[in-house]
């Protein structure tokens, strides 16, 4: 029998994703730094610094604080100050997170507060996102005034602060590998570093004929005008301003024009709910960011399938039209023996 709490918690997390709404875990990096964001999904847990000894680690990453024995294994402690450009002051929380399965801590001051959103209510700056650092805006009303919260780009701190990983994941790529894809593959992404990559792995493997779209609402609405039939392959983010992967997911295969079409979520919430919730929901495939020679396999067995399955249903069409072509022949014989 399930813990009672923890079968809530799924439910509420379900009802969230399939609302299009999120909740961010919000914090302060210093003691006059302004509250920033990672959504709940990704974190493990908030603990005190005193209660993980941080361990200096020789010749690291200058935002790196040290490594912390953790229950989910040695794990490195970035300091978030750092990276963002701002004053340190009163680092006495840890927040452990998982991306794209693997652990990391975040440096953080300050108690941590719950904000809980619709995706349409995140605001976008294409100024902020010049930064690298930030992909949304959070809008806080608190006795009458008005405070931003700014969503960090995790996968923009990954890639900086370990750039071993995505550099050794694009090495695994095999250089003479081609995938041949006749139709078009639409893309949902909103961290420009996570575009990058994607864009980076399609055409690595020969793929031009792709579109990349800023949120998941865009997708939509380009779908909703597009050629259906020239569509081969969705892939999508789940957090996103605007529309979730989640939402855009349910969307497309609720559609009887579209839900043919193949869904595969790139996303760093790759936590088994999450993962759970989008197959639920009608995703073909999960994989999680910054695996490139996973994300090129994954995609090939779609382009693939997508290709057989037009081939089959031109087999199937063809003794149909194959007795269309003959019936009409005998007709116009039996009229010209009868009738003319």
């Amino acid at each position: 029998m399930p813990d009672k709490n923890l079968t809530d918690w799924v439910d509420k997390t379900t009802k969230l994703a399939r609302s299009n709404e999120a909740q961010f875990l919000c914090f302060n990096v210093g003691e006059c730094a302004p509250l920033f964001a990672i959504n709940v999904f990704k974190v493990l847990e908030v603990v005190t610094r005193g209660k993980h000894k941080i361990e200096h680690v020789v010749n690291c990453h200058p935002y790196v604080e040290g490594m912390i024995n953790h229950r989910a294994g040695i794990i490195p402690v970035v300091n978030i100050a750092r990276w963002l450009g701002e004053d340190a002051g009163g680092d006495n929380k840890l927040v452990v997170c998982e991306f794209n399965k693997i652990p990391v801590a975040f440096l953080t001051s300050r108690e941590a507060i719950i904000e809980r959103r619709n995706w349409n209510e995140i605001y976008e700056s294409s100024y902020l996102k010049e930064t690298g650092k930030i992909v949304g805006l959070i809008k806080r009303q608190k006795d009458e005034e008005t405070t931003l919260i700014y969503i960090l780009d995790v996968e923009a701190l990954l890639d900086e602060v370990f750039p071993a990983n995505s550099k050794a994941s694009q090495a695994a790529v095999d250089v003479n590998f081609r995938i041949i894809n006749n139709k078009y593959i639409l893309v949902a992404e909103d961290s420009p570093v996570a575009r990058k990559h994607i864009r980076s792995g399609l055409e690595s493997v020969g793929i031009s004929n792709f579109t990349i779209f800023n949120n998941g609402q865009e997708l939509l609405d380009y779908l909703e005008k597009a050629d259906i039939d020239n569509i081969g392959l969705i892939i999508t983010d789940l957090e996103m301003p605007e529309t979730s992967g989640f939402v855009v997911t349910k969307k497309v295969k609720e559609d009887s024009r579209t839900r043919h079409i193949p869904i595969l979520i790139h996303s760093s919430m790759s936590g088994e709910n999450n993962i759970r919730e989008a197959m639920d929901l009608g995703a073909d495939g999960f994989i999680a960011k910054t695996n490139i020679p996973e994300f090129v396999k994954q995609v090939d067995k779609f382009v693939l399938r997508n290709t057989w399955n037009n081939r089959w249903k031109r087999r199937k069409q063809c003794p149909y039209r194959l007795f269309q072509v003959i019936g009409a022949f005998s007709f116009k014989i039996y009229i010209r023996k009868n009738w003319l």
